[in-house]
């Protein structure tokens, strides 16, 4: 007698990879508040729309720019653990 096994159920998507990231997600990477106003205002008066864009500032020019501390400080560790996931991912293929 054969039973059938489970049902088939598609895995679940793999999360993207960094260089996809939304801004969004990369500030949840980052923990920062995107719905924050000031964080959002910020953004559109820089034209930051891709996470990217902070690969390589520094906490010191994004608080000249305007970014409190908080921010400026977590959106740097954000990019950089961004950078050793693509970092790895590229190693590994």
């Amino acid at each position: 007698m054969h039973l059938p096994g489970p049902p088939l159920i598609d895995p679940p998507a793999p999360p993207p990879v960094p260089e996809d990231l939304s801004l969004e997600d990369f500030m949840k990477l980052c923990k920062v508040d995107i719905n924050n106003k000031q964080i959002q205002g910020l953004c559109e008066k820089h034209l930051i729309f891709h996470w990217s864009a902070f690969k390589g500032a520094t906490q010191e020019k994004l608080e000249e720019i305007g970014f409190g501390f908080g921010p400026s400080a977590l959106i740097v560790a954000g990019t950089l653990a961004a950078i050793r996931q693509i970092d790895k991912i590229d190693q590994l293929a």
